[in-house]
Parts: structure tokens; sequence; C-alpha cells
């Protein structure tokens, strides 16, 4: 197969959700209309020059701060702790939630060795003691590398006098947000302990 076929569909494939098979059908669409080359190199010049990351919660927006971090009508002594911006959106579209965002990742493996780490929890303290944050809603998946992020963050913030829940057991052992029907999400949301 041709050397320049290959490399899209190697790169398409490191995208995810997308294996090969998904990626080498993204492909052959694009080379079969080409016109969605250009439409999709247009809308990819245009979204690195107009998204930016939030520099306050990490999530994405068309300004520095996002517009959640910027609202003034959100309550910011909540903050849900996600793992990824797309996990933010998907729960901030269910409207159940007026608090504010933290965008953390998970922090597994080297969860004390890796200086970005430590830097995320920092900024996660600070966030919470310059907000006067009262609680905290742990919204990461429910997998190992989560459950490990969730106990870590609970450690270093247990000097901060702050409520720690965990979203409730509606959510199955090894499921990750983004699969999930906004019932079992929305419910595990709101049963949180």
């Amino acid at each position: 197969m041709i050397k320049e076929i290959n490399d899209l569909i190697s790169m398409f494939s490191k995208f995810s959700g997308l294996g090969t098979k998904a990626a080498k059908k993204t492909v052959f669409s694009l080379l079969d209309n080409k016109s969605k080359i250009d439409d999709l190199l247009s809308l990819l010049e245009k979204t690195q020059k107009t998204i930016f990351k939030c520099s306050v919660c990490g999530n994405f927006d068309t300004s520095p701060v996002c517009s959640i971090c910027a609202s003034t009508t959100r309550d910011s002594s909540i903050l849900c702790i996600v793992e990824n911006a797309q996990d933010l959106f998907i729960i901030e579209n269910m409207h159940i939630f007026n608090g504010r965002y933290f965008v953390l990742g998970t922090l597994f493996p080297e969860i004390e060795t890796n200086p970005d780490n430590i830097e995320k929890i920092t900024t996660l303290k600070n966030l919470c003691v310059n907000n006067n944050v009262q609680e905290i809603i742990i919204a990461l998946n429910i997998t190992l590398e989560g459950k490990i992020t969730t106990f870590y963050i609970k450690e270093q913030l247990a000097d901060l006098n702050i409520k720690v829940t965990n979203l409730a057991t509606g959510i199955p052992v090894g499921g990750e947000i983004g699969f999930l029907d906004e019932g079992t999400l929305k419910a595990a949301f709101l049963d949180r302990k």
C-alpha cells in the first residue's frame, strides 16, 4: 500500500476511540471525496487559532479562561474533578451541575514522582483555597487509575477540611463516563455520597 495512505491510517488510529479499522474507513472516505479534506483542513486550522485550553480548569473554550470559570452565576464552592474535557462536556450538557470543574486527568502511574502530577495537585489545592471550595465531587472513570487517583486526591486534600464526594455506584467498575447513557450518569451524579 502507498506509504502516504499508511501514514494517514496510522495517524488516525492514534486518536482515542479510533482503531485501525475505523481509521482506514475514515481515510478512504476522505480520499473518495477530496473536498472533505479541504473542509477538514480549514476546520483544523480554525480550531488551532480559536480554541484555547482554560488556564484555570483545563476546559476548552474560545478564550483563555473558559465561560464556566468566568461565570459569576456558577457556584464556585463546589468543584467537580473530571478526567478530561470530554467528560466535563458530557456532565455540562445534562444541566444538573452548576459548580465549577477541574480537568485533572489521572495521576497513575508514578503518582508522587511525576512533576506534572505534583503541579496538578498544587494547582488544585490553590484553586480550592482561593475559591473557598466546600465540596469536591470526584467524577473520574471507575478504573484502577481512577480509583488510585481518587485515593490520592483525598489524601492530598485531607488538611483542607473539604467535603469530598464520589459519584454514586450506578457506574460499573471499568466503565468510562463517555460510554454511559445519560440516565445512568445522571442517577450516579445525583446520588453521590
